[in-house]
C-alpha cells in the first residue's frame, strides 16, 4: 500500500510537467519567450515590472516556481544594470559637458564623430564594459535600490500566483488532487481542465493586485496607479520622471539587443513548442466538462473510472522528447544549418541532473502519511477535537483556516502544510460540518501558495532575497499586506467562482467514502440540512 502512493497519476503528472520544463530550460526557450514579450508590453518602468510579472507566472504555470524565479531574475537584473549604465552614461555627459562650458548641442554628435573617424568595435565595447564595470563599484542610488527591491519582489510575486494557476503549478495543487483521490477513492475530482477554470483567474486577480501592490509601494513615477492614487490623496507632490522615455527607450534598445542575440530560432524550439501546445491541449481537452472529452473514446474499468488519466498525458508527449533530434534530421535544411552535433532534445543526462527527485519522493511520502492519519484515526481524532466549530457558520470556519494557513505557511514547508491538514480538513467537513469536502479543501490548498512575508517561506523568495537588495523587514513588510489581499481574494472566490464550479451548496456521494473507510464509527447518513445530496 505504501509503494503505491509513490506511483500515483499525480506523481507521474508532475514528472511529466518537469521533464517538459528541463527542456523548455535546457535550450534556453524561456528568455526568448521572456524578450519577445517584453518587446510586445513594453519598456516603461510599470509596464517593465508587470511584464517581468506575466513571463514570471506564465512559466510558473508550468515550471515549478524554483525554476521560473531562478530563470527571470538574471534577466531583470540584467536590465537594470542596463539601465544604470546609462545612468551613469548620462552623468559623466553633463560632467564633461559643465566642465568644457559647452552646450550639447554644440558637440559633435556620434553620427557626426562616426563620419570624421572611423568605427573602432574594440574601443566601444571595451569603453562599455568599463562603465558597466564603474556602475557595480559605485554605490546605488535610492531610485536603483527600489528599483531592484521591487524587482526582485515583483518575480518572487509573479512565481507565487502563476503557480495557483494549474495543478502542475505547484505541489501543493498536486497535493490535493492526489489526497482527494487517496481519501475518497474516486479518480479525477480535480482534473486539469476543471482546476485551471478555477485557478487562472484566481492567479490573474492576485497577479494584478500584486502588481498594483508594488507600485504604490515603490512609488513608481509616471505611473498610473501611483497618479490616480496622488489625485485621490490630493498629494501636491506630483511630479513626473522627465527622463522615463529616455530611459525607456534605452531598455528597449538593449532587449531588442538580447534578443536578437539568440540568433534565429531554431528545430529545437519548433519542437518544444509544439510539443507544449499539445501537453495543453490534451489536459484541457481530456476532461473539459462543458463537452465530451477524449477519454471518453477509451474503455472505462469496472468501478468507472477511465484508464487514461492527465499523467498520461503527460508521459506521452514528453517521452517523445527523448527520441527527437535537436537538428533538422534531413539534409539541406535551413534548419540549424550552424549545428554540427547531433543530440536529443532531451538526454537522460541532463534529466538525472536537473529533476528534484527529493520533490517527487516528497509527494508520494505525503500521500502515505495522509492514508495512515485516516486508517489510523488520527484525522478522526483531530475532526473529533475540532466538532465545536460545528456550531460556525461555515463561511467564517473557511476563513480561520485560510488564515491559519496562510501565516502558518510562512515558518513550514508549503507542501508539507498541505499534506497535514488537507485531510483533517476534510474529516472535519464530512464527519462535523457535514458540507462539501471541497468547500475547505480548496481554498486552503490555495492559501499554501500565500507566502510572501520570509526568504524562507518559499524558495522563490530566497531566491529574490539572495539577490542582496532586500532587507528581511522589506519582506515582511510588503508581504504582511501581499497575505491578507490573498485571504481576501480567496475568500471571495470561494463564494462565487469556486461554488458555481464545484456546486458547494450540494453534498457529494463520494464524500460518505471518508466515513465508510474510518475507525469513528460515524454515520453515513449524517447530512445537513441546508445541503442536497448530490446523485
Amino acid at each position: 500500500e505504501a509503494a503505491q502512493a509513490y506511483f500515483s497519476d499525480v506523481t507521474f503528472l508532475f514528472l511529466g510537467g518537469i521533464l517538459l520544463a528541463i527542456a523548455i530550460e535546457t535550450w534556453n526557450l524561456h528568455e526568448r519567450i521572456a524578450l519577445g514579450i517584453l518587446l510586445l508590453i513594453g519598456s516603461g518602468t510599470t509596464t517593465l515590472f508587470l511584464g517581468f510579472m506575466m513571463i514570471t507566472a506564465f512559466l510558473s504555470m508550468w515550471v515549478s516556481n524554483t525554476a521560473s524565479a531562478a530563470m527571470m531574475l538574471p534577466i531583470g537584473q540584467a536590465v537594470l544594470d542596463e539601465l544604470s549604465v546609462g545612468s551613469a552614461e548620462n552623468e559623466a555627459g553633463d560632467q564633461n559637458t559643465s566642465e568644457s562650458g559647452t552646450p550639447p548641442s554644440e558637440e559633435s554628435t556620434p553620427l557626426d564623430q562616426s563620419a570624421a573617424e572611423p568605427s573602432n568595435d574594440l574601443t566601444a565595447s571595451t569603453a562599455s564594459s568599463a562603465t558597466l564595470a564603474s556602475v557595480k563599484e559605485k554605490a546605488l542610488t535610492s531610485e536603483e535600490v527600489k528599483l531592484r527591491k521591487g524587482m526582485a519582489l515583483a518575480v518572487a510575486y509573479g512565481a507565487g500566483c502563476g503557480g495557483v494557476a494549474t495543478l502542475t503549478g505547484t505541489p501543493t495543487n498536486l497535493v490535493l488532487a492526489s489526497l482527494l483521490g487517496t481519501l475518497f477513492n474516486k479518480d479525477d475530482i480535480i482534473s486539469f481542465g476543471l482546476w485551471i477554470s478555477i485557478g487562472f483567474p484566481s492567479a490573474c486577480l492576485l497577479l494584478f493586485f500584486a502588481w498594483l501592490w508594488l507600485t504604490l509601494v515603490f512609488d513608481f513615477q509616471g505611473s498610473l496607479p501611483v497618479r490616480l492614487w496622488r489625485r485621490v490623496c490630493r498629494s501636491r507632490h506630483q511630479h513626473y520622471d522627465v527622463n522615463q522615455h529616455e530611459r525607456a527607450a534605452r531598455v528597449k534598445a538593449f532587449i531588442c539587443q538580447r534578443f536578437r542575440s539568440l540568433g534565429p530560432i531554431r528545430f529545437a524550439d519548433v519542437v518544444i513548442i509544439i510539443v507544449f501546445l499539445t501537453f495543453v491541449l490534451l489536459l484541457f481537452f481530456r476532461k473539459p466538462g462543458f463537452v465530451s472529452g477524449w477519454e471518453d473514446a477509451f474503455p472505462k474499468n469496472g468501478d468507472g473510472n477511465s484508464y487514461v488519466s492527465d499523467a498520461t498525458s503527460a508521459i506521452l508527449v514528453t517521452v517523445v522528447l527523448f527520441f527527437i533530434p535537436s537538428t533538422w534530421p534531413f539534409p539541406k535544411s535551413r534548419f540549424d544549418a550552424r549545428d554540427t552535433k547531433r543530440s536529443r532534445i532531451l538526454e537522460w543526462d541532463t534529466v538525472h541532473e536537473k529533476m528534484p527527485w527529493g520533490v517527487i519522493l516528497l509527494l508520494g511520502a505525503g500521500l502515505c502519511m495522509a492514508k495512515g492519519a485516516v486508517d489510523s484515526g488520527l484525522s478522526c481524532w483531530f475532526g473529533e477535537h475540532l466538532s465545536s466549530l460545528g456550531d460556525l457558520d461555515v463561511n467564517l470556519v473557511v476563513f480561520i483556516f485560510v488564515f491559519f494557513i496562510t501565516f502558518f505557511t510562512e515558518i513550514a514547508s508549503n507542501t508539507a502544510t498541505a499534506t497535514i491538514f488537507l485531510p483533517i480538513f476534510a474529516q472535519l467537513a464530512v464527519s462535523t460540518l457535514h458540507v462539501n469536502p471541497l468547500r475547505i479543501m480548496i481554498p486552503c490548498a490555495m492559501a499554501c501558495s500565500l507566502a510572501y512575508m520570509l526568504p524562507a517561506s518559499t524558495p522563490a523568495n530566497a531566491i529574490a532575497f539572495s539577490y542582496g537588495h532586500l532587507k528581511v523587514v522589506d519582506m515582511v513588510k510588503i508581504g504582511f499586506v501581499m497575505n491578507l489581499i490573498g485571504i481576501v481574494l480567496v475568500m471571495f472566490l470561494t463564494n462565487t467562482l469556486f461554488s458555481v464550479v464545484f456546486k458547494f451548496d450540494k453534498y457529494p456521494v463520494w464524500a460518505d467514502q471518508l466515513l465508510s473507510g474510518d475507525s469513528c464509527g460515524l454515520a453515513n447518513t449524517s447530512t445537513s440540512t441546508n445541503t442536497t445530496r448530490l446523485v
